[in-house]
């Protein structure tokens, strides 16, 4: 018998095993690395793995991305051999009290094992995703904010969810909205409550939802189809204060970058940009840097226009 038939025998499933075999021989893994591996999908490799840190065998740290590892084999063995009759000895100990007439506050659980630096789980389904994205913003105190991509407004605004987040709002909780802005999208964001700032990011690809400083939705897939049911969309939940620092941070960076809903919504129905232009000058030529940033082809003059006091006045009357 080897150690997967062990685990397996000890109660856990095929993929399971094979993780913590996998995972007992490197250092950290991420779990796209552990799919490969286990040659399945980063979805499956997800579940297993949440399963496995529930169960205080595989650590996983705060890090974007998220990166497991465990103990060694024997060491893992021993302890999930002992949950288990700890487990037992509880059962057996509830039920001789239940049979002897014992009253329910006289049962004493206690729990063992410390937690994880990260509880996650995964979620699969465009529906069950936009429900929790709704019961976090319900539970949100301080701040929300959303990574809503090109098209991720159009799944929020055809779900209750909507209305939580514009309640959350309401309520006083500054809510943040980042989208990455297009033509076709524009009128849905109307549906979000005045106090909503909106600011607008071609950098934005991703969907996501930070909640105050404990839980993160990271989506990790997203059906190709805006208008689809989104059957196969899957999303990772993230309960972690780590984490979710780590994660709002890279938020900020990005939000801070963006434009404002305003100036972004004069490209597609003024078709002119007004948003401040950035530009990062450093070696070589600033006036081909320039060039590049104004997208300007055209011949540039040889020499400069010597600068003409009376010619400006007159120009400004």
């Amino acid at each position: 018998m080897d150690w997967n038939e062990l685990f397996e025998e000890a109660g856990l499933s095929d993929r399971e095993a094979k993780s913590l075999v996998i995972l007992s021989s490197s250092k950290e893994l991420k779990a796209s690395d552990l799919a490969k591996k286990l040659g399945t999908n980063r979805l499956d490799a997800y579940n297993s793995l949440s399963r496995l840190t529930q169960i205080g065998l595989v650590n996983v740290t705060a890090d974007r991305p998220m990166k497991f590892s465990c103990s060694s084999l024997p060491v893992l063995f021993k302890r999930l051999i002992k949950d288990q009759k700890s487990r037992i000895d509880r059962t057996t100990k509830a039920f001789e009290s239940i049979m002897s007439g014992a009253k329910e506050d006289a049962l004493e659980t206690g729990s063992s094992g410390g937690e994880s630096d990260a509880k996650f789980a995964v979620l699969k389904g465009r529906e069950y995703i936009q429900k929790r994205i709704g019961e976090l913003s319900n539970d949100a105190e301080e701040q929300l904010i959303l990574f809503l991509g090109k098209f991720g407004i159009l799944h929020l605004c055809r779900s209750p969810a909507i209305e939580e987040v514009n309640s959350a709002a309401k309520r006083g909780v500054v809510v943040k909205v980042l989208s990455q802005l297009d033509r076709r999208t524009l009128r849905f964001f109307d549906q979000l409550d005045e106090s909503i700032e909106v600011r607008h990011s071609d950098e934005i690809n991703s969907l996501g939802v930070l909640q105050d400083f404990s839980n993160v939705v990271q989506f990790l897939f997203v059906e190709s189809n805006p208008v689809g049911r989104g059957r196969e969309d899957a999303a990772l939940v993230v309960s972690s204060e780590v984490f979710s620092n780590s994660h709002y941070e890279f938020m900020m960076a990005v939000w801070n970058r963006a434009v404002d809903l305003d100036s972004a919504k004069k490209r597609f129905t003024e078709e002119r940009i007004v948003d401040p232009l950035r530009l990062t000058v450093g070696e070589g030529s600033f006036l081909e840097q320039f060039r590049e940033a104004l997208d300007f082809s055209g011949e540039l003059p040889d020499e400069d226009t010597p600068f003409n006091p009376e010619s400006f006045l007159a120009s400004s009357k």
